[in-house]
């Protein structure tokens, strides 16, 4: 995300060239198709309900339509399809997202072609969803507000579309700090620099929590928790590590009384065990049962994930951003007072300074990873990212004969998921870089 449009330049090294200035070529795809709508409308006269009429859909063009002299408007829709083949080669730097053609972060659609965006451009706020409707069936409902016009499902007015094909609320951009991490730059950011003792957790669903759940026992019996400066956990390590940090009850409460193995009876073993453990002992079934008609299908896992193990310990909230301390906090919202309505976690005091939960990258949708193509992303509080570069270079997915550049540093936690950098000297990092906010929170 920080690095994405620099790529094919060498480190250290990024600029963007300039996009092109004549009025025909500004117009977007979703002008171009709100134009559609209205002169439809205007011909057909339609007021059926589950179509917008007339004067909706002038209101629509209204919101949709900018001019071409607006110098932030960068939309990345390019109108093509990629559900059973992939984006025509004509269409130039696109991705193939929930089956469309999308531009690459750093590229704009104009006359559905992906050029090189100018130096201070925002991705829009695109109302296209990808999905279709008819006068039988309507859009689906984890689309959220959306209307349905000409067949297609739309975002409403004051919504913008997701990734998922999900429409969410307009927001304001985002104020963050963008740290690069690389070769000639090896510090790390924030609580993340001068660590001296660290522990790591491994995956293992269930079994990695309860092994976990033991480790950090025994650690705070023997009164050592207080000299670790870190953790680094992934998957089923992560379920209990971040419980660990994060939920405000007391160590007793959550890890359990200390115990001895000489001392262990069939009696005890029976025993619930401590909070920590006893999520562990969640069935799924009823929760996969209760969830059958979840509304959003892309949000199934995490909801199980959240409602059988955060619930417990009120974290599962998904509107909740991540700062390190409640100081951070304040920044933040001093820089963005926009959030000053939201929630932010931070972990509990007392507990190790660094929290690292570690996942993959696995390659851009419509990219196949392969064996030499995944990347490390390490998600924390205050910082995530990707820091150096894997092996020190560019990375090659199965199937395409194009490297691309992936990693190279951090962005604030509460910021991840947005756009990157908005203005190009931003591209190298920056403590006050503004970007395009996420369409949610990067929650727990």
């Amino acid at each position: 995300q920080l690095s994405a449009d620099c790529e094919g330049l060498p480190e250290g090294h990024c600029s963007l060239a300039g996009v092109r200035g004549d009025a025909d070529g500004a117009v977007s795809w979703l002008q171009r198709h709100a134009r559609q709508v209205v002169d439809t409308a205007k011909a057909s006269h339609s007021h059926n309900a589950s179509w917008r009429g007339n004067s909706t859909a002038s209101q629509l063009l209204e919101e949709a339509s900018v001019s071409s002299e607006n110098a932030e408007f960068c939309d990345t829709h390019t109108g093509g399809t990629c559900r059973f083949w992939g984006c025509d080669g004509s269409r130039g730097p696109v991705d193939c997202r929930s089956a469309q053609c999308r531009c690459k972060p750093g590229y704009c659609a104009v006359e559905g072609i992906c050029v090189a965006r100018a130096t201070k451009q925002r991705s829009s706020c695109s109302k296209h969803t990808g999905g279709t409707c008819n006068f039988i069936l309507g859009c689906s409902g984890y689309r959220g507000e959306t209307d349905c016009i000409q067949g297609q499902c739309v975002c409403k007015p004051g919504y913008c579309s997701d990734d998922d094909g999900s429409c969410h609320e307009a927001k304001p951009p985002m104020r963050a700090r963008v740290v690069p991490v690389n070769s000639k730059q090896r510090s790390f950011p924030g609580r993340q620099a001068r660590l001296r003792t660290g522990i790591c957790f491994s995956g293992g669903g269930s079994r990695s929590l309860s092994a976990t759940l033991g480790v950090l026992r025994a650690l705070e019996s023997l009164d050592l928790m207080k000299d670790v400066d870190a953790i680094s956990s992934v998957s089923g390590g992560t379920w209990a590590s971040s419980i660990y940090m994060f939920a405000n009850r007391s160590k007793e409460d959550l890890l359990g009384a200390d115990t001895s193995p000489e001392q262990l009876s069939m009696h005890t073993l029976r025993q619930l065990p401590a909070q920590l453990g006893a999520v562990a002992t969640t069935g799924i079934l009823p929760l996969l049962w209760g969830m059958a008609r979840v509304q959003n299908p892309h949000d199934l896992w995490i909801d199980i994930y959240a409602k059988a193990m955060l619930q417990p310990f009120g974290l599962a909230s998904r509107s909740q951003y991540m700062a390190s301390d409640e100081e951070d906090v304040e920044r933040i919202i001093k820089a963005n007072p926009h959030l000053k309505r939201d929630e932010f976690l931070v972990p509990q005091p007392f507990r190790p300074k660094t929290f690292i939960m570690g996942g993959t990258i696995l390659g851009p949708q419509g990219f196949k990873p392969g064996q030499n193509s995944a990347v490390s992303l390490q998600m924390s509080p205050d910082f995530t990212g990707s820091p150096f570069y894997p092996q020190g270079r560019k990375v090659r997915y199965e199937g395409s004969d194009k490297e691309r550049l992936i990693g190279g540093g951090f962005v604030e936690t509460f910021a991840f998921g947005g756009s990157s950098p908005v203005w190009a000297q931003d591209q190298q990092g920056g403590s006050n870089v503004e970007m395009d906010a996420p369409s949610k929170p990067f929650s727990l």
